[in-house]
């Protein structure tokens, strides 16, 4: 195992190797592909959403919360036609909401009837409006109120949410958020409850909004430039490490992923670290998840379609990464990851033959290490879509 000269903590990385690029028209910016997007219910069960051949949304999702890596219920149609793939949350009362953008660009949603339903019993989609120019992104703040963000027509930010009185919960107006972004944000909800967030600019640099801690009123801060050149969106985790700070990890113009994080101060205040870089070649955006040491994995498609990823942890003087491991597979879009209720992960891939596929680790009930399945395929039949 080798250790990259990068680490996290008590280190001030040198910010070399990705620079503003300033004046950059959108037309040339690229953009990534994904295929799935990975939920968790209520009681802990894995649940995939895709976009199919027909437009519709599909998901599939795990028997029990203790099925194997190979046990699945059979793909279901949530229907509707969409231009964009599924952006999903877990709601309030747990069950799980899935939004997308239709071909009139407005925002649809869908509910899950109750929490841990069958994979047929949703309610109808029922329509946000608006007018956006991306995938939604979604999130679910510490109060429990649902948020949606969008790219608008004119690069801005859009966000609605939902709201409560005496009379019950509902839907406020879309607002503009500002901003010039140049693909879809991406959000986080912070330790502290605060939601955090990020978009590549229209300058590719990393753009970052913050809610302000006011208790009661949800005020934000002023849209800040983060530095870097960034080839994707910045991709976050969907759940805080130990550490309670957030990581951002990035596809530079050099195809490699670089990493930006928040650090400790001495005097016990947060500040950004420099950029450092990840190493690799890279086709597609990163994806991370919080492993069950509670520390970041990293995942990507390689320019030969294979995945490849590397696992951080900590050492006396902060945290570093491991070298870069090949898990083969042949992805046609970003790899996507899922945390099993047991600690394992689970990597899905779309491949070129448009089915999902999988790769999960198995726990060795004796030792309790760790190894990995073969790739198996999911089956579906679905399309890409911009992350």
């Amino acid at each position: 195992m080798t250790l990259l000269p990068f680490l996290l903590l008590g280190v001030v990385v040198a910010e070399k190797g990705i620079h503003n690029v300033v004046n950059v028209g959108t037309d040339d910016v690229p953009f990534d592909g994904c295929g799935i997007t990975v939920a968790y219910t209520e009681d802990s069960r894995l649940d995939l959403f895709v976009l199919g051949m027909d437009d519709s949304i599909w998901h599939r999702d795990q028997p029990k919360y203790i099925s194997a890596g190979d046990e699945w219920n059979a793909w279901v149609s949530l229907g509707g036609a969409f231009k964009d793939g599924p952006a999903v949350t877990r709601g309030p009362e747990g069950r799980l909401m899935v939004f997308s953008r239709g071909f009139d660009n407005a925002v649809y949603f869908r509910i899950q009837s109750k929490a841990n339903a069958g994979p047929e019993d949703w309610g109808p989609w029922e329509s946000l409006a608006g007018e956006l120019y991306s995938k939604p992104a979604v999130a679910v703040d510490s109060e429990g109120t649902v948020h949606v963000f969008g790219k608008a027509k004119d690069s801005t930010v859009l966000h609605r949410y939902q709201s409560a009185n005496a009379s019950g919960i509902f839907w406020g107006e879309w607002e503009n958020l500002g901003s010039s972004l140049s693909g879809a944000p991406s959000v986080i909800v912070d330790a502290e409850g605060l939601m955090h967030v990020f978009g590549r600019s229209t300058d590719r640099s990393l753009f970052h909004l913050y809610q302000l801690p006011e208790p009661g009123v949800l005020r934000w801060g002023n849209w800040k430039t983060m530095g870097g050149t960034l080839a994707s969106a910045p991709r976050l985790t969907t759940l805080n490490s130990d550490s309670n700070l957030l990581e951002v990890v990035v596809r530079g113009p050099d195809k490699s992923f670089w990493v930006k994080a928040q650090v400790k101060t001495l005097d016990d205040n947060v500040m950004w670290s420099s950029w450092g870089t990840l190493g690799g070649v890279f086709a597609s955006a990163p994806t991370t998840i919080v492993n069950h040491d509670g520390m970041i994995d990293v995942y990507g498609r390689g320019v030969d379609q294979r995945v490849y990823g590397k696992h951080q942890y900590m050492t006396e003087d902060g945290t570093a990464f491991t070298d870069w491991t090949d898990y083969g597979g042949a992805a046609s879009t970003a790899v996507e990851i899922g945390r099993r209720p047991d600690g394992t992960i689970a990597l899905f891939t779309r491949t070129a033959d448009k089915r999902i596929a999988i790769k999960f680790q198995n726990q060795n009930s004796t030792d309790f290490s760790l190894s990995w399945s073969d790739w198996l395929s999911l089956e579906g039949l679905t399309r890409a879509f911009p992350c």
